[in-house]
């Protein structure tokens, strides 16, 4: 049973199962269990409910209705379900853990409950020895974190999870873990590596079967081609199929919304009619109180698009009163300005156009341009009432790039650094380029692959002129705060040129380097020598790791806490090996096999200190995953030490057979 249990949860290779099921002999009681859970993850809900309905008081198959209940979008009743199963003491423990990971996922706003679900959930995978779901929780906590709060530090995480979960064998969570990093690199315009990202998780979905994780795909899919400007009608419909046969609402409600947009762009209205109605019957039918508000906006476009625009105002009235965003309710609004105006209630939409700009709402909206063409007369409405206009207009105005239409001397006072750095070219003031130059801070990110922030702009590798010149930058920045000889840089770089051809490369791609990063004296030249030097306008990932790890081992023996707290800090800047995809350059490789000494450094010193604190599980889980970063012979010594003490035979014969595959 056992073997099984941990087949579903742990690895989610639900055709598999499905297949060699009868060559398990179980008694009845477990194989309903597992014949109903793999049904349920495999999107048969009627068949998973016929097997739970033997067994209406058990808790154990309760998990059953959460599930379902969470993919058809009633998160309340969901929540519920999986509450009940958490405050349980008898029931298994996987299926207390997927419970905790529902309730989570069912919580959109309260992150404070979100915060307190994630502590209670890694405290009792860790209690039960379940490994994997340290990083499965991690994974659906940092995820949430990052979709509501913008976090930063989230997404690293949920970076460095997909690479834990890989090198378990986990299918499930790392097929979402690996769509959420895509939808991260399409937004960065890295198509390339979503592109490959993609590929892996249409193996994934094929191998395991599920409808649901179909349908996503091919929403992620969409998303990718749309961002590149290609519209690609077949992805849309395989999407809204496999959700249609999976019931998995989330994703249907989603490709209707894709479905109407692109048949109203075509002017199908016949299809795009049919897809509305289909929309409006599932919300009612199923009493989805999640997607009216998105139903109605979408509703209200449409009508909006056959000049039907009193019942399209009717509907943006009531959508807005069913929302509980701020930011939605914005945008409800502008569009109510679109309408209004539409109907020439000129007046009307003015005075709601105050109210947006009073508010300061309407400065962080994204818009669509036939919004802001429909919009327009109001900003010259504005200007002619106005002898003195709001610091909120004049931001709104720079925000959608139509600062031209103020006749204001001192613009650029009152655009932030990141619309200045946006408008470097334009601007002919020196004293105002010094003042921005002056203010410029660079985040540099050396674990993975080279990214640059300067403000909100991102500079990635591909970003450079040339191959050349982010390798020239990556050798400065690895021999940084020090001078470098001219010989000694062409040795590297470049050691069969002719030391003038050489010389004369080195000028063009430094030049260029200042110039892609807006700095003058990014790096210095003296002599005949050059040079990378940091100071506090700079953070660097590589830095911040190496001082997390020494300042650990320092007050180790003093303050056990803080130690402890910075050498997590370090280990979840450790997305990936520096420079990852850089396999053949020496002076990379020795800085690289340097950082993974000190991760494994850390990792050894904050296992010992775990132990002394009696959290033996959690050491075990900073171990494997240090592992799978760095097979180090200390670190896989004292991870088989604590698996032995604890008995615990089934991660010793994982582990061997994993070293063994990896020294191959």
């Amino acid at each position: 049973m056992n073997e099984l249990l941990k087949k579903l949860f742990e690895i989610g290779n639900y055709k598999d199962i499905i297949k060699n099921f009868k060559n398990y002999e179980i008694d009845n009681y477990y194989s309903d269990l597992i014949k109903c859970y793999t049904l349920l993850f495999l999107d048969d809900f009627k068949g998973a409910r016929i097997i739970a309905s033997k067994y209406q008081n058990d808790l154990n198959f309760l998990l059953v209705e959460a599930y379902i209940n969470y993919v058809q979008m009633k998160n309340e009743i969901s929540f519920e379900l999986a509450k009940r199963i958490i405050e349980s003491n008898n029931v298994i423990n996987y299926i207390k853990i997927e419970s905790y990971i529902i309730a989570i996922n069912c919580l959109t706003e309260n992150t404070k409950m979100i915060e307190n679900l994630y502590n209670e959930a890694i405290n009792y995978a860790l209690c039960e020895n379940l490994f994997v779901y340290k990083s499965i929780i991690d994974f659906v906590y940092n995820r949430s974190m990052a979709l509501i709060l913008g976090d930063d530090n989230a997404k690293k995480i949920v970076l460095r999870t997909e690479f834990e979960l890989e090198n378990y064998g986990n299918l499930n969570y790392y097929f979402y873990n690996v769509l959420y990093n895509v939808n991260e690199l399409i937004s960065e315009y890295r198509f390339s590596e979503a592109e490959k990202k993609l590929k892996i998780a249409h193996e994934i979905a094929l191998k395991v079967g599920s409808l649901s994780m179909l349908s996503k795909l091919f929403l992620v899919k969409h998303f990718f081609n749309y961002s590149k400007g290609e519209l690609i009608y077949e992805d849309l419909i395989k999407a809204y199929e496999y959700a249609n046969l999976s019931q998995n609402y989330i994703n249907l409600t989603l490709a209707m919304s894709y479905l109407i947009s692109y048949y109203e762009f075509i002017k199908d209205y016949e299809n795009r009619n049919k897809i509305l109605s289909e929309y409006e019957k599932l919300i009612k039918e199923n009493n989805i109180n999640k997607g009216i508000s998105n139903f109605l906006f979408s509703k209200a476009i449409v009508l909006s698009g056959e000049e039907k625009y009193e019942e399209s105002l009717k509907l943006i009235e009531e959508a807005y009163n069913l929302s509980n965003s701020k930011y939605k309710k914005s945008s409800l609004e502008i569009f109510k300005c679109a309408i209004l105006i539409k109907m020439n209630r000129i007046e009307d939409a003015y005075h709601l156009f105050l109210k947006l700009l009073e508010d300061g709402s309407i400065i962080h909206q994204a818009f669509e341009k036939e919004i802001i063409e429909t919009i327009k007369p109001l900003f010259d409405l504005y200007i002619k009432r106005n002898e003195k206009l709001s610091k909120n207009f004049i931001k709104f105005m720079i925000r959608i790039g139509y600062e031209d239409k103020l006749n204001i001397k001192d613009i650029y006072n009152y655009m932030d650094e990141s619309e200045l750095l946006k408008r470097i070219n334009k601007i002919k003031d020196k004293n105002i380029i010094k003042k921005l130059k002056d203010k410029l801070k660079y985040e540099i990110y050396l674990f993975g692959k080279l990214r640059i922030k300067i403000l909100d702009k991102t500079i990635y590798e591909e970003n450079f002129d040339r191959p050349i010149t982010a390798k020239v930058f990556k050798f400065f920045l690895i021999n940084r705060n020090k001078f470098l000889s001219k010989e000694m840089i062409f040795e590297e770089l470049w050691p069969n040129d002719d030391p003038k051809k050489a010389s004369a490369k080195l000028h063009t791609i430094v030049s260029n380097i200042r110039k892609i990063l807006i700095n003058d004296e990014i790096i210095i030249s003296s002599g005949g020598n050059y040079g990378l030097f940091t100071n506090d306008k700079f953070y660097i990932d590589i830095d911040d790791f190496e001082k997390s790890i020494k300042y650990a081992i320092a007050i180790s023996y003093k303050d056990i806490e803080t130690a402890i707290s910075k050498i997590i800090y370090a280990f979840n800047l450790y997305t990936a090996d520096l420079l990852e995809g850089d396999l053949y350059e020496e002076w990379i490789f020795i800085e690289r096999e340097r950082l993974k000494q000190l991760l494994s450094q850390g990792i050894l010193l904050l296992s010992d200190l775990l132990i002394k604190k009696h959290l033996d599980s959690l050491a075990i889980v900073y171990l494997e995953s240090s592992l799978f970063r760095n097979i180090e012979s200390k670190t896989f010594k004292k991870l088989m030490d604590i698996l032995k003490l604890k008995n615990l035979e089934d991660r010793i014969e994982f582990w061997n057979k994993y070293v063994e595959r990896a020294l191959k």
